[in-house]
């Protein structure tokens, strides 16, 4: 009788006596069936209830029976001890034996069964290139069953690395095959996977929107009608995923009831964990509302059951939700207060998280590593013994060889002997090099994991550096510290808005914005910088360009392409920013040095993720390689191109382009009153202490940026508004390259 059909859940030993009588078609899929039941026995006696069913599986008179206990080997490994990579090692060992009968349906089982092994200890690439293998098997086997495990496994593929358009195609296909499914939890499981799928897709058209998610809450739906029938517990997580879709489709009468639901029947099935979880979603809901006493009634339910059960992971949600309830309030302080422990506790989480990661993944691969260094030596000691053994046996040949009438029989028995020897070794060395390319691969395994969270950590630290940068840009007046701190700002926020726009998920927050002015405070953002190798930078752009741009983005873009060009310059050097062309509603600007220029073989990389230009045949200045990717995810995003021109000694031109508007914004406006010339009304006083200066002024060019501004930084404002503004408009002058402006505000002293 299938474990599908059965009224209520199977005993231990209603499951054995359904797989000792399974017959050869029905057998695998019990099997199947029976699983969840073994990983959800007590720990302590887990490992009994395994070997009953493997020993039963033995007995059974399929003619695959014994193959099938083997790969359960490898699973009881994995429910019992958590030893994962034992059950990679076993699965392989599994895929050999299926090779050597030459079965093509217990290769494409193997295959499966170590596709999964590698996505136990997350090495998915190598799981999908097994389970492609297994498909095209099966697919020629015609074996619908194993074909749907298949394709919903692929489907897992695509969930974890985003692809979510692919794996509900995937996982639609697998629930088609075959007909009926004999676990339906799994069943309930993928369907409602389907739904999360649809919230994630996260288009940004709203028709495509709502489309997904009245999509998701279609596959939900289908969901908790099984879960009616098998899984209590699940009916309230699944209900609070229907009221999440409600949620974000802006139907929040609807949310509330279906988040109550999940409250209700979580609480009374003991599922406390989703219960949390959906109360401090209603508290959302009623903060948006404004209906604040409601608000608090749920989060309160929410905090006494996460104290009750220890739930630590929940708090983090908890107090940014209580941060939002203060804040809705006017309470600011405590609202600061809620979100700092919303901040501790997250990170908290986070560390601990990749830390016992890291540490179980290094602990698991040491050991392994020792394990195989005592195989090492003990092959090579075993080789030792044959070689001594051997060389003793041609010594007694030798002195048998001394008889000249078994001449003959020496020599033949000597190159069989040589001819056994070399066959020995030969298939020693053989064995020898499966073994080690085995370890290799999984070693390779072992380190893709370890950097993986390790990348993790480096995102989680360079996501904190945020703050502490900010404190010193806003606390530090000292001028090189705020430079220094505003360029490793930049860096930080370089690696984490690229990995950003990677996942599509930056949006441009798009205005009318003056590019004279928008390049201008780059300049700003890089003159000390610029003034320690007394570089010039002139901004050529007119005042009346304005663009359809993001300004934050596009400024650090032009802070980014004139940082690059002054660490790639010699001393007193000039940089130019001048429009290139306007066509096709774009317009094109070119960023100019005379550096060293760039070699013709790297052009093709330099925009590429971590590329860097050998600084040995360059310039001596390193940087993290993600500048130049930003500034082409950003100016793409525009709608814009980015390109580069250089010649080895001659310097480099990027060129980038964004969409232009009409000149009306304020900005532009703003910028062309600061070009005009204020009428300054001197005192005699004021007059007299400041020619001295402005002759010292009229005797230097323009271009002589470092030495202008030494001279105008010793003038004293002596409380003097007059002096404060001349003083404040000729820096300006000789930052912007503005000639013209530069001399009529010495001429008003003379």
């Amino acid at each position: 009788m299938p474990l599908y059909l059965f009224a209520t859940p199977p005993n231990e030993a209603r499951l054995l006596q359904t797989i000792s009588s399974a017959d050869k078609e029905n057998f695998l899929p019990v099997i199947y069936a029976a699983l969840p039941y073994y990983d959800s026995i007590d720990v302590s006696q887990r490992e009994v209830a395994w070997d009953k069913l493997i020993q039963t599986v033995q007995q059974n008179t399929n003619p695959y029976a014994v193959f099938y206990a083997q790969y359960l080997e490898g699973l009881k490994h994995k429910s019992v001890s958590q030893d994962l990579w034992t059950v990679v090692k076993v699965n392989r060992n599994l895929l050999k034996i299926a090779k050597e009968k030459q079965d093509n349906y217990l290769i494409a089982f193997a295959l499966r069964a170590l596709g999964v092994s590698y996505k136990y200890v997350g090495n998915y690439e190598e799981a999908y290139k097994y389970f492609q293998e297994a498909m095209k098997i099966n697919k020629e086997n015609g074996d619908k069953f194993m074909l749907a495990n298949e394709f919903l496994e692929i489907g897992d593929y695509y969930y974890i690395i985003k692809n979510y358009e692919k794996a509900v195609a995937h996982y639609q296909q697998g629930l088609r095959l075959p007909k009926q499914n004999p676990n339906r939890s799994y069943t309930m499981n993928y369907l409602n996977t389907i739904g999360i799928c649809f919230v994630k897709m996260q288009s940004d058209d709203k028709a495509v929107r709502q489309q997904q998610l009245d999509s998701a809450i279609y596959y939900y739906q289908k969901s908790l009608a099984i879960a009616y029938q098998v899984n209590r517990q699940w009916i309230g997580l699944v209900t609070g995923n229907i009221g999440f879709a409600y949620y974000q489709k802006g139907d929040l009468e609807k949310a509330s009831e279906m988040l109550k639901k999940d409250v209700e029947i979580s609480i009374e099935s003991g599922f406390y964990h989703s219960a949390v979880g959906a109360l401090a979603s209603l508290s959302r809901i009623a903060i948006q509302q404004n209906k604040l006493k409601e608000a608090e009634s749920y989060i309160d339910h929410a905090v006494v059951i996460a104290d009750e059960h220890h739930f630590y992971d929940r708090f983090v949600d908890i107090y940014k939700i209580l941060s939002d309830f203060h804040k809705q309030k006017g309470n600011y302080e405590t609202a600061y207060n809620f979100y700092s422990k919303h901040i501790e506790i997250r990170d908290s989480l986070d560390r601990k998280i990749n830390k016992e990661k890291i540490e179980k993944i290094t602990k698991q691969y040491e050991i392994q590593l020792q394990e195989e260094q005592i195989k090492s030596l003990q092959k090579e000691q075993l080789l030792q013994e044959k070689q001594l053994s051997l060389q003793q046996w041609i010594i007694i040949s030798a002195l048998i060889g001394l008889v000249v009438a078994m001449t003959l029989l020496w020599f033949t028995q000597r190159n069989y002997l040589q001819k056994k020897q070399a066959n020995l070794l030969l298939a020693s060395k053989n064995e020898e090099v499966e073994q080690q390319q085995e370890e290799l691969m999984i070693q390779s395994s072992q380190l893709q994991e370890i950097s993986r969270v390790k990348d993790l950590l480096t995102k989680s630290i360079i996501h904190d550096l945020k703050t502490p940068l900010s404190v010193i840009l806003h606390r530090t007046e000292n001028e090189e510290a705020q430079q220094a701190a505003r360029q490793m700002q930049n860096m930080v926020l370089n690696m984490l808005e690229v990995e950003k726009l990677e996942e599509i998920s930056m949006m441009l927050q798009r205005h009318e914005e003056n590019l004279y002015a928008i390049v201008q405070s780059s300049i700003k953002q890089v003159e000390v910088l610029a003034n320690k190798k007394e570089v010039v930078i002139q901004n050529l752009i007119e005042n009346n360009i304005v663009a359809n741009i993001d300004n934050a983005l596009i400024e650090r873009v032009f802070t980014n392409l004139l940082t690059n060009a002054i660490n790639y310059s010699d001393f007193k050097r000039k940089i130019t920013v001048q429009v290139q062309s306007e066509k096709d509603n774009f317009i094109y600007i070119n960023v100019i040095d005379q550096g060293a220029g760039i070699p013709d073989e790297y052009l093709p990389y330099i925009f590429d993720k971590y590329f860097q230009v050998n600084p040995q045949s360059t310039a001596t200045y390193r940087s993290s390689g993600l500048g130049l990717t930003f500034c082409k995810m950003v100016v793409e995003a525009h709608g814009g191109q980015i390109s580069v021109k250089s010649a080895l000694g001659e310097g480099t031109t990027i060129t980038v382009s964004f969409p232009i508007a009409l000149a009306t914004s304020e900005e532009a406006r703003l910028a062309d009153f600061k070009n005009t010339i204020i009428d300054f009304e001197f005192n005699p006083a004021e007059r007299a202490y400041l020619q001295p200066f402005a002759l010292s002024l009229q005797t230097k060019e323009i271009e002589e940026y470092s030495n202008l501004r030494r001279i105008i930084h010793q003038i004293d404002e002596k409380d003097s508004q007059t002096i404060r503004t001349w003083k404040e408009q000729m820096m300006y002058a000789i930052r912007t390259h503005n000639e013209m402006k530069f001399k009529k505000m010495l001429e008003l002293l003379m």
